[in-house]
């Protein structure tokens, strides 16, 4: 009886350090977030420096929102070669969130035509990409007969497509469904890569 009792409170203690450190990180994580966002380039630093393991988390939200200040000082400390669990690179992110000026920074650094888990290329992510998906209401623009942040979305799209393209992104790279981004594209991208697909021939 005594014996199970002590694997009990052993057992307790633990379970009660393991949600004590979990507060601790996620309270971590906000704080980061909080910096990033503040532009404090300097907390995120002293996080990082003192527990490396932040860095690839706060690189791939920097990645995400465009925070490219914050991502030229954390890729010193943790490099750009750094992956999700699905593969995707810093790139992926970035092309994926349609954050033009981070895409431009990354692409000095990453392959344009590196892939994930699914073999899908940035190119294909932004090709692929649903243009409402930021829209948390619809304003109807008349003079284009679409919704204003699809609109947006659109030309953001077809800037980063077109940076990618500059610097060699191959429009025809099939990933493991089968897909390429000349397929999946909505129009009027598909349009602009078979511009440069004949212009590559």
């Amino acid at each position: 009886m005594k014996k199970y009792l002590f694997f009990l409170i052993v057992l307790l203690l633990l379970c009660s350090k393991i949600h004590t450190m979990d507060k601790k990180f996620y309270r971590t994580i906000r704080r980061g977030y909080r910096a990033i966002d503040c532009g404090n380039t300097t907390t995120v630093k002293k996080i990082v420096k003192k527990n490396k393991f932040y860095g690839p988390i706060f690189l791939f939200y920097a990645a995400e929102y465009g925070y490219v200040e914050v991502m030229k000082q954390l890729v010193k400390i943790t490099g750009f070669d750094i992956r999700k669990t699905t593969g995707e690179t810093l790139l992926h992110v970035a092309a994926e969130n349609l954050q033009e000026d981070a895409v431009e920074f990354l692409l000095e650094k990453i392959a344009v035509d590196v892939t994930d888990n699914d073999g899908c290329t940035p190119l294909y992510l932004v090709a692929d990409k649903d243009l409402n998906s930021s829209c948390s209401y619809h304003v109807y623009d008349k003079k284009c007969r679409m919704c204003k942040t699809k609109r947006e979305n659109l030309v953001k799209a077809k800037k980063i497509c077109k940076l990618l393209l500059q610097h060699g992104a191959n429009s025809k790279t099939i990933n493991s469904f089968g897909h390429m981004p000349l397929t999946q594209a909505c129009p009027q991208i598909r349009k602009l890569l078979r511009k440069y697909c004949e212009k590559e021939k």
